[in-house]
């Protein structure tokens, strides 16, 4: 009969070691702060770079959960793309193991002086006081982890226990008490922890205990349901994070036993054993799907099927550092413009789409374009301002301020953009439908408003005399096509057949702004085409 004693001080560890982690984990991050995000999103030029990126962030963090959801939202929010995201899950699952090798390499008996260090670290004040709460927490891991060492080695001297310990010989069984204890939990980190504590402490073998690491690997469930409300490429993140995981799980099973005898030759204590036991099979794993990443991939691609373009916040020809040659400099921020300007005309492309296809185009995607338009918009502008701090002349002054404000236009029209998108939105919401006429007339200022931004893309940022005549004559029939409908809205009010309120008015609105706006980019781009 097991002593009360002995479960409430196992019970006691294992609360201390949980919540250790937990807040270990939320103090690494804000320690980092925005660089967090930042460290994770740079330095994924490469596919190994991805996976030592992944492996370091998740050893820091010791959460291979948070660091797959912040890439999931990476990815969501276009920082990052699906390709890049690959790398950077692989090196998570290896980057996890860490916890397992600390624990193995009796660094639990250093939890009582890390402890009162973060204490005095945190309230003496002082240059490192911000490391104090991480240095206690990291300190009360392998303290709570250390409780529970110590209250298990009793176990191996109860019969009961022993006598379930030995229903784990069941693979199939141990696989699904690790992965659901790791849900249960929301760590393989703290569940392989245990793992290798119970290893150490003689209650399982090493046997028993590579098929409870193996189900703990499949992971937590938690990235795949954080996923569910976001685009195509976060969801196929995902997907690839929970196949990796299951994958790599069912390559090893064939050569379970030789993977047992591997490990026990590599020597070492049972703790030890145990913790290479993880280590190892996420190397291995990880290696075997970086050989055949690129069919992996493409198996993703066909599971989580979809069209959807990927909206990457990323720069065309600001990406390296300005020229230091003034000439060479405007060349580059002329060619972001015409990036900002294509981007632009998708925004107004998409919010067009939600009037004329509601169940095909996504407000989600139009918000995420429109901010794509805000991110180019400070690039632009920061680029300029690096340029203005230069020896200039009046002609590339004035280059300068006319590229500034043909930036900052454009991101006021992708605003206004999304602004009529908002009005399809809404109507999407309340199920309410405008008429085929009032459709028809949306439908042909939007057309007009595309050709201006056409013509405009010709030779952007400058324009011809001949495009010039051109947006003229359509700036006149756009602004009476505007009247027109205002007038035929009118009527159909007084007729009953304004099916969709006053969202007509509000959308046309919005695209006279946009007009307005189109003729102020016109004038700027004559501007400095006389430069």
């Amino acid at each position: 009969m097991l002593d009360w004693s002995i479960i409430l001080a196992a019970a006691s560890g294992l609360i201390l070691f949980l919540y250790g982690m937990e807040q270990f984990s939320r103090e690494m991050q804000k320690v980092a702060g925005e660089n967090f995000r930042a460290f994770i999103k740079k330095a994924t030029k490469s596919t190994p770079r991805s996976v030592l990126l992944g492996c370091i962030v998740t050893a820091i963090a010791q959460s291979s959960t948070a660091v797959t959801v912040i890439t999931i939202g990476l990815v969501d929010s276009g920082f990052m793309s699906f390709a890049q995201s690959l790398g950077v899950i692989l090196g998570a699952g290896i980057g996890t193991t860490v916890t397992a090798q600390l624990v193995a390499w009796k660094f639990t008996a250093l939890g009582p002086v890390f402890i009162p260090l973060g204490f005095l670290l945190g309230i003496l004040g002082g240059r490192f006081s911000f490391l104090g709460k991480p240095i206690f927490f990291f300190g009360l891991v392998f303290f709570g982890i250390g409780m529970v060492s110590d209250a298990a080695s009793p176990l191996r001297d109860d019969p009961g226990i022993m006598g379930y310990v030995a229903s784990l010989d069941s693979i199939p069984l141990a696989i699904l008490i690790g992965f659901a204890l790791t849900n249960l939990f929301q760590s393989s980190s703290i569940f392989t922890g245990l793992v290798v504590v119970l290893s150490g402490s003689g209650v399982i073998s090493i046997g028993q205990a590579i098929p409870l690491i193996l189900g703990s690997n499949i992971g937590t469930l938690t990235p795949l349901i954080a996923s569910f409300n976001l685009g195509l490429f976060s969801r196929r993140a995902a997907a690839a994070q929970l196949l990796f995981n299951i994958g790599g799980v069912l390559i090893i099973l064939p050569f379970l036993p030789s993977f047992a005898t591997l490990i026990v030759d590599l020597g070492g204590s049972s703790a030890q054993q145990a913790a290479n036991a993880h280590t190892m099979f996420n190397v291995i794993t990880t290696a075997i799907f970086l050989v055949v990443l690129g069919p992996f991939t493409k198996f993703v691609e066909r599971l989580v099927p979809g069209k959807e373009e990927e909206i990457l916040f990323q720069t065309t020809a600001l990406n390296d550092k300005l020229s230091t040659d003034n000439g060479l400099a405007f060349a580059q921020i002329e060619a972001e413009l015409r990036n900002l300007l294509d981007k632009t005309e998708n925004v107004m492309e998409e919010s067009a789409a939600m009037f004329r296809e509601p169940g095909k185009a996504s407000f989600q995607r139009l918000l995420k374009r429109e901010a794509l338009n805000d991110y180019l918009d400070e690039r632009i502008e920061k680029a300029i301002l690096e340029v203005s701090k230069r020896k200039l002349g009046q002609r590339e002054m004035s280059r300068a301020v006319l590229a500034v404000r043909m930036s900052n236009v454009l991101e006021q029209l992708a605003d206004l953009g999304a602004a009529i998108g908002y009005v399809a939105n809404s109507m999407q919401a309340r199920n309410r439908r405008m008429s085929e006429e009032a459709q028809a007339e949306i439908e042909d200022i939007n057309t007009r408003i595309g050709e201006d931004l056409r013509l405009l893309g010709k030779s952007f940022p400058k324009v011809s005399e001949e495009d010039v005549a051109s947006m003229r004559q359509n700036e006149v029939a756009l602004r009476e096509r505007i009247n027109l409908a205002y007038s035929s809205h009118l009527r159909r009010l007084y007729e009953g057949r304004a099916y969709a309120g006053n969202a007509f008015v509000k959308a046309v609105s919005r695209m006279e702004s946009a007009h307005a706006k189109l003729r102020e980019i016109r004038k700027l781009c004559e501007m400095y085409g006389k430069l």
